[in-house]
C-alpha cells in the first residue's frame, strides 16, 4: 500500500524541471486507487474534479475513463473530455480545460510551489472595502519596500490644482450630498507641505453634454465645493478609490485645468507628464470607454462561474514528505476554467485592447507613473517599477515574463542594447496607432515622455561623455541616437480598411514634414540599423516651440538641413496593374488600389510610400499608362528634355542602406520643391532592393558592382541615383 509520505508514480511523472512541460494521460481507476492508498497529490486532483462537477467521475466511468493532465509554468491543467451539466465551465459537451492554483494567502499552499504561481481569490466587485484594502496593501508594500519606485526629483513637485476628496464641507440648504472641492496650491518653492496625490488616467468619451468641467466662470465655485453626485461616474469612482486607500488628493484634468483658458491649458498640459510621474499612484480606468461609464463594478474573474475555491490536504509547507506524527495540512486551492490556449499573455486583463489604451494621451500616462493600479473588466492589477501583480496570478509569474510596453521602455533605457533612439521608435510606433480628440495635441500629448527620455539620456551621456553633451529632440524626432533611421519612418496603412475614404490632405501645421507628427497615420521604422549616406547639419537644424519653456511640446516651425545625393524625378500615381508590380513595397498605397512611382533621368522607376495618399492620375485605359508601368523605361513623349530635369518639382535623396540576409535595401526620401529658395517638403519614402552576394559568390561579379563592409558584395539594380549630385537642402 502506498504511504502518504511518498509521491505516487503519477505525481512523480509530473515533476517539472528546467522549464519543460510535463504532460500525461491518467486513467480514472488509477487516480482513485492512488487516492484510496493515501497519495495527497491524487486526492487533490479528486477534490478539484469534485469541485468542478460532483458527478463527473460517475458520468465518465471509473473502469476505462481517462483525462489529460499537464503541468506548465502557469498552473496544473486538467483537460476533461466530457463535462456534465452544471459544471464550472457551463458546457454540456466538449472538452473543458481546468486550471488548479494555490491561493496566495494560504501559507500551506506548497504543491509544486516553485513552478506554479499562486493567485488571489479575485474580488467579485472592485468597489467594496475588501477590494480597496487589497489595493492599499499593494501600495503600502511598494511605498515601504521599493526605493526605486519613489519619485526621483531635485525638488518637491505638485500640480497647481488638486481635488481634496476629504473636504469637510457643511451641508448647504439642507442638502445631504457628498462634496469635494478644488484646491489651488502655491508654487513648490512657496509650499511648506509635501503634497501626496493620485492621478486618474481615463477616457473622456464622445458624449460630454452636461459633464461638469472647470472653467473661468465656475473655478471659484469649484474651490468652494462640488457635489460628487454631479460628477461623471469615473471621477466619482476615482474619489471612492482615493478614500478607500487613504490618499487625500486627486488630480483629474477636466477639473484641475481651466478648460476655456488657453494659457492655463497650455501651461498645465505641458506639465502633464510630470504630474503623472510624480503621482503617489495613478488610477488607470481601463473598463470605462467614457467618463460616464465608471470603472468600479463586478469583476469577471471574481464570479463563481469563472473560478471556485476548494480545500484539500497537502504535505506541510516546504516539504514533500510527512514525518512521524505529522498530519497533512489543510490547504486552500482555486480551480478556474480556461481555454486551452490561455497563458499569461492573454490573462493580464487584456490591457492592450481597452479603450484607455487606444487614446494618445494615455501612452505617457501609462509609461511615466511610478505606480499604477489597473481596473479592468476582469480584475485589478498592480504595476510599479519593481513588481507587477494581478489578482488571477498570471502576471506575477517571473518565469513567463511578458512585460508591458512600459516595462520594455524603462528597462531598455538602462540596457546596453536598448538605446534611447531605438526605444523612442518603439514608443512612436505605439503612439501613432492611438487616437487624439484634438489633432493639435500630437506633440503635446507626448511631451512628458520626451522629457523623460531626454533626462535619462542626458544623465547617461553626461556621465560618459561630459557635462556639455545634450540630447537633440525636435518635433517628435530623437536626433541624438540613430537619427538617420528615425528619419526613415513610413506610413503603415495596412490597418486602414479599404472601405474607408481616403485620408484628408496633410493636416494643418503642427510639425515639419520630416517629422512623423505631420501626419495622422500609424508609422513604422526600418527593422534593422542602417548605414547613412547623408550628413545632418545639426547646427543649422532647429524647431521653434510654441512655448519657450516647453521645447518638447507644440512647435510653430522648423527646418532639417542635410547634405546628400539628390536626383530630380518625375512623380506619377497610377491605378495598380492587374499583375503584381515589380516593386511591391508600398505599404501606404496597397489598400487603396494605387501605386505611386518616381522616374529618374535615366528612366529608372521605383515605387514610393506616400505620407499622404495621392489621387490617381493615370488609370489602366488612359494614354501613357503602359509607359509608366514598364520598369526602367524612358519615353521621349513622357519625359522632359535634359535641361528640363533641373527644374523638376520633385527630387529624391539617397539616405541610407540596410543589409539583410539575402537582400540589400537602399532607402530614399521623396521631396517636393517649395517656393522658398532651397527649401523642400517631404512627400514619402521609397526603397531600392538589390540582390546580395557573399564572399564565396563574389568571383566574376565584381565588374559594375560595389563592395560593402564586412565582406558583403552586391550588384545594383536600377540605379535611380546615377548622375546625382551632392547638395545641401533645407527640409521644412
Amino acid at each position: 500500500m502506498t504511504s502518504s509520505t511518498q509521491v505516487c508514480p503519477t505525481c512523480r511523472n509530473l515533476e517539472f524541471e528546467d522549464g519543460q512541460m510535463s504532460d500525461l494521460d491518467i486513467f480514472v481507476s488509477d487516480l482513485l486507487e492512488a487516492g484510496e492508498e493515501g497519495c495527497l497529490g491524487c486526492n487533490m486532483l479528486l477534490d478539484a474534479i469534485n469541485c468542478c462537477s460532483p458527478t463527473y467521475l460517475q458520468d465518465l466511468g471509473t473502469e476505462d475513463g481517462q483525462f489529460s493532465l499537464m503541468v506548465d509554468n502557469t498552473a496544473i491543467w486538467m483537460t476533461l473530455p466530457w463535462q456534465a451539466s452544471g459544471n464550472i465551465s457551463g458546457d454540456d459537451v466538449g472538452d473543458s480545460h481546468i486550471q488548479i492554483l494555490w491561493e496566495l494567502d494560504d501559507p500551506n499552499g506548497n504543491f509544486y510551489r516553485d513552478i506554479i504561481p499562486a493567485c488571489l481569490a479575485v474580488m467579485p466587485h472592485s468597489g467594496v472595502t475588501a477590494a480597496f484594502e487589497r489595493v492599499k496593501s499593494w501600495l503600502d508594500h511598494c511605498s515601504t519596500h521599493h526605493t526605486e519606485c519613489r519619485p526621483q526629483a531635485d525638488k518637491p513637485f505638485h500640480p497647481k490644482r488638486l481635488i481634496d476628496v476629504n473636504s469637510a464641507i457643511p451641508h448647504r440648504d439642507g442638502e445631504r450630498d457628498d462634496f469635494v472641492r478644488v484646491v489651488e496650491f502655491p508654487a513648490e518653492e512657496q509650499c511648506e507641505q509635501v503634497v501626496t496625490y493620485a492621478a486618474l488616467s481615463y477616457c473622456w468619451g464622445s458624449e460630454l453634454t452636461g459633464v461638469p468641467t472647470t472653467t473661468k466662470l465656475n473655478l471659484a465655485e469649484h474651490c468652494r465645493g462640488i457635489a460628487v453626485s454631479t460628477l461623471p461616474t469615473s471621477i466619482a469612482d476615482a474619489i471612492a478609490v482615493c478614500r478607500g486607500i487613504n490618499v487625500r488628493y486627486l488630480w483629474v484634468d477636466s477639473l484641475c485645468i481651466v478648460q476655456d483658458d488657453d494659457d492655463d491649458w497650455r501651461r498645465e498640459s505641458s506639465r502633464m507628464g510630470a504630474i503623472y510621474m510624480h503621482s503617489h499612484v495613478t488610477i488607470a480606468a481601463h473598463r470605462a470607454a467614457s467618463c460616464l461609464d465608471g470603472f468600479l463594478g463586478q469583476q469577471r474573474y471574481g464570479q463563481p462561474d469563472w473560478q471556485q475555491s476548494f480545500t484539500t490536504r497537502f504535505w506541510p509547507a516546504g516539504t514533500r514528505n510527512l514525518t512521524v506524527g505529522q498530519e497533512p495540512a489543510q490547504t486552500n486551492m482555486i480551480i478556474r476554467k480556461a481555454s486551452s490556449s490561455m497563458s499569461s499573455e492573454t490573462t493580464d486583463g487584456d490591457l492592450g485592447y481597452s479603450a484607455l489604451m487606444r487614446r494618445g494621451w494615455t501612452l505617457q500616462e501609462g509609461l511615466l507613473p511610478q505606480r499604477i493600479i489597473h481596473y479592468t473588466e476582469d480584475e485589478m492589477a498592480w504595476e510599479c517599477l519593481c513588481k507587477r501583480v494581478c489578482e488571477c496570478g498570471h502576471v506575477t509569474n517571473a518565469k513567463r515574463d511578458t512585460p508591458l510596453l512600459r516595462s520594455r521602455v524603462i528597462r531598455g533605457l538602462h540596457s546596453p542594447h536598448g538605446t534611447p533612439g531605438y526605444q523612442w521608435m518603439q514608443v512612436v510606433e505605439e503612439y501613432t496607432t492611438r487616437q487624439l480628440s484634438r489633432s493639435s495635441d500630437k506633440l503635446v500629448a507626448l511631451s512628458g515622455l520626451a522629457k523623460f527620455f531626454i533626462a535619462g539620456d542626458r544623465l547617461v551621456k553626461g556621465s560618459v561623455q561630459g557635462p556639455n553633451t545634450d540630447p537633440l529632440y525636435l518635433a517628435g524626432v530623437y536626433l541624438s541616437d540613430q537619427p538617420v533611421r528615425q528619419l526613415l519612418w513610413y506610413v503603415n496603412s495596412h490597418r486602414i480598411s479599404s472601405s474607408q475614404t481616403l485620408p484628408s490632405p496633410r493636416p494643418s501645421y503642427r510639425a515639419p514634414t520630416w517629422s512623423w507628427a505631420s501626419v495622422d497615420s500609424p508609422v513604422r521604422y526600418p527593422a534593422y540599423p542602417v548605414q547613412s549616406h547623408i550628413t545632418i547639419h545639426k547646427i543649422d537644424t532647429f524647431c521653434t516651440p510654441l512655448l519657450a519653456d516647453d521645447p518638447t511640446g507644440a512647435v510653430t516651425g522648423g527646418e532639417l538641413v542635410v547634405s546628400g545625393a539628390l536626383i530630380p524625378v518625375m512623380l506619377m500615381t497610377t491605378e495598380r496593374p492587374l499583375r503584381e508590380p515589380w516593386d511591391s513595397w508600398m505599404p501606404s498605397d496597397l489598400w487603396s488600389e494605387r501605386q505611386t512611382l518616381v522616374r529618374g533621368p535615366n528612366g529608372c522607376m521605383h515605387a514610393v510610400s506616400c505620407d499622404i495618399i495621392r489621387p490617381i492620375q493615370l488609370r489602366r485605359d488612359d494614354p501613357g499608362y503602359k509607359c509608366w508601368t514598364r520598369q526602367n523605361h524612358l519615353c521621349a513623349e513622357c519625359c522632359p528634355s535634359e535641361q528640363g530635369w533641373e527644374s523638376m518639382e520633385y527630387a529624391c535623396l539617397k539616405v541610407a542602406t540596410e543589409t539583410c540576409t539575402r537582400t540589400l535595401q537602399t532607402y530614399f526620401l521623396l521631396f517636393r520643391r517649395l517656393d522658398v529658395e532651397g527649401a523642400w517638403e517631404r512627400v514619402g519614402l521609397g526603397t531600392i532592393f538589390s540582390p546580395e552576394f557573399h564572399d564565396d559568390e563574389r568571383e566574376g561579379r565584381k565588374e559594375g558592382g560595389l563592395e560593402m563592409p564586412q565582406g558583403i558584395f552586391f550588384e545594383t539594380v536600377g540605379d535611380l541615383f546615377e548622375g546625382s549630385k551632392v547638395q545641401k537642402i533645407r527640409i521644412l
